[in-house]
């Protein structure tokens, strides 16, 4: 299994088994991705919190432990458990934190 999360180019980021697809084995470059069992994750804000505006050396950068991730079925209404997805609409693709891996699981 290699699971990665990819940021579209809609913003969205997906987290999958990701599969490459090839015009042959001797082409290098794929020309689309095939995401198994694909999520949408997002990080969820807290909206109970009061924000203040603070000076810069104040603020502290968010620990992964500390982000709320809900995942989301990508293609819902697909009677199949993986999508073909065109290069062009792939921006990023990267490895996920252990601990998102943990939820995604």
């Amino acid at each position: 299994m290699t699971v990665k999360i990819v940021r579209l180019i809609n913003g969205e980021d997906v987290i999958a088994d990701i599969k490459e697809v090839r015009k042959d084995e001797d082409t290098p470059g794929a020309v689309a991705y095939v995401f198994d069992k694909p999520y949408t994750v997002q990080i969820i804000e807290n909206t109970t919190e009061m924000l203040f505006e603070a000076p810069a050396a104040d603020t502290q950068p968010k620990k992964i432990n500390d982000l709320d991730l809900k995942f989301y079925p990508y293609v819902p209404l697909s009677v199949r458990d993986s999508v073909v997805c065109s290069v062009p609409n792939v921006v990023l693709i990267y490895d996920p934190h252990p601990k998102v891996m943990d939820k995604y699981r």
